[in-house]
């Protein structure tokens, strides 16, 4: 993992850069099985209609922000804009897309901890039409924010997606 720290405002924040081949994975047939770490809850994905792809995040830290970067192939995948799940709809949810990839960020303006535990945001998804095969969803980076600006770090679980016409 290559880290760079940014100082911002007396704050340090750690920002990990991780390769997909150095993480752990879990399969769209998989539950989400980890204990600490964020990853996904792969829905069946198909070209008919967009299924719910949910982020899960699993942490004993208190967390008041985050940001990561979700990476995808935007050849076989479309990706709609995220929503914060039902425990952290007081929540903030910010993003950025681009081809293939999207800065999401999720905080509060009052300093509402994020709920951990499960699904904390959810991403519509789907194939491209008559897209068949198989490709991987990944977080190519991811910054969590505890109290007093105290960053923390967390395992980071990537996931294949098995794709049906």
């Amino acid at each position: 993992m290559i880290q760079n720290i940014i100082k911002t405002n007396g704050l340090i924040l750690i920002t990990g850069i991780a390769f997909l081949t150095g993480l752990s994975s879990c399969s769209s047939k998989d539950k989400v099985t980890f204990e600490n770490g964020i990853g996904f809850n792969i829905p069946k994905v198909t070209s008919l209609s967009f299924s719910d792809l949910e982020v899960i995040l699993k942490t004993n830290h208190e967390l008041l922000g985050l940001e990561f970067t979700l990476l995808w192939d935007d050849q076989l995948i479309e990706i709609g804009d995220p929503e914060a799940g039902e425990s952290n709809k007081n929540m903030n949810v910010r993003y950025k897309k681009e081809k293939g990839r999207m800065r999401v960020i999720m905080f509060s303006f009052q300093g509402d901890l994020i709920q951990t535990g499960g699904s904390i945001i959810h991403l519509p998804i789907k194939a491209k039409l008559k897209t068949k095969g198989e490709t991987v969803l990944g977080i190519e980076s991811a910054v969590f924010a505890g109290r007093n600006g105290a960053s923390f770090e967390l395992p980071v679980f990537y996931s294949s997606l098995n794709l049906k016409e």
